[in-house]
């Protein structure tokens, strides 16, 4: 009875060994990308659930990666159901302003063409080089604001329009960012049109992990020091003091960042040495 105690100690430390070995976390990472592109993709057929089933899929991929959530099929159509009356908004906009531009390219580049060839208003030809001009600055700037979206839907609590304001901020304040975020979109939508079938492997799911990779220290600092300067302001009301929330940001601002880095450090130790044990981080709910 003894010897046969032992050994299924030993399989169960075995077996313990191999569920922590890096080799299974990488396919068990390889299944998540694969089940959150395929609900991103399913949830996205509605057309108007664009921007919450990616902003769902953002969220998602943060608590795995945060959290080691584990229940990510749940964690995802929650998130979903959460995000959805915020961000519904974004796609309806979005859908409307494409399909405006869309057939204002058209009907410069069809009949004002036409136009031209016919020998008739060759000064249509520079008006369109210009509107042409204007959209694409106007698509970039839409880009931007729809990238940083998801990450404010995270990690701020704003109203529908303080994000799309806030996400437009965040695109200007961290430009080298917003640029890399455009070239993992590039280079992402390149190898959709290289192998279509990309798509349906990690298309939406690949994207959201680099992009929340690539932004995880900015947005994390920007909801570091703000909240710093809402638990001081929230002490000098306490103590009948006056504040200014702006000049204070501003003059405490090495003490805000040094302090944000050392929790960004501890965070990612405890993701390392997996003592998260699945707890919700207050700053990521802001």
């Amino acid at each position: 009875m003894a010897f046969n105690k032992k050994r299924k100690e030993d399989k169960y430390e075995e077996n313990k060994g191999f569920g922590n070995s890096k080799i299974l976390a990488v396919f068990e990472w390889i299944w998540r990308i694969f089940v959150l592109n395929t609900l991103t993709l399913v949830c996205t057929l509605g057309v108007i659930t664009i921007v919450p089933s990616l902003v769902a899929c953002f969220r998602t991929i943060k608590a795995c990666y945060e959290e080691d959530e584990t229940h990510y099929v749940k964690a995802y159509f929650k998130n979903f159901v959460y995000c959805f009356k915020d961000t519904v908004g974004l796609s309806v906009f979005m859908i409307i302003i494409i399909g405006m531009l869309g057939y204002a390219y058209y009907f410069y580049s069809v009949v004002i063409d036409a136009l031209v060839e016919d020998g008739s208003f060759k000064g249509w030809l520079n008006i369109y080089s210009v509107l042409l001009g204007l959209d694409a600055v106007f698509f970039i700037v839409l880009f931007f604001i729809a990238a940083h979206f998801p990450m404010v839907c995270t990690y701020f609590h704003f109203r529908f329009f303080d994000k799309i304001k806030f996400s437009f901020y965040m695109a200007t304040r961290h430009a080298v960012l917003s640029l890399f975020l455009l070239l993992v979109f590039i280079a992402s939508t390149a190898l959709f049109l290289f192998l279509p079938y990309y798509i349906f492997v990690g298309y939406f799911s690949i994207q959201s992990l680099l992009w929340f990779l690539l932004s995880r220290r900015a947005y994390y600092m920007t909801s570091q020091r703000m909240q710093f300067v809402d638990d001081q302001a929230d002490e000098y009301d306490r103590q009948g003091k006056q504040v200014n929330r702006e000049t204070y940001e501003d003059d405490n601002e090495d003490k805000i960042k040094a302090e944000g880095i050392e929790n960004l450090k501890k965070i990612n130790r405890e993701i390392e040495s997996g003592e998260t044990n699945g707890k919700t981080r207050n700053w990521q709910h802001w």
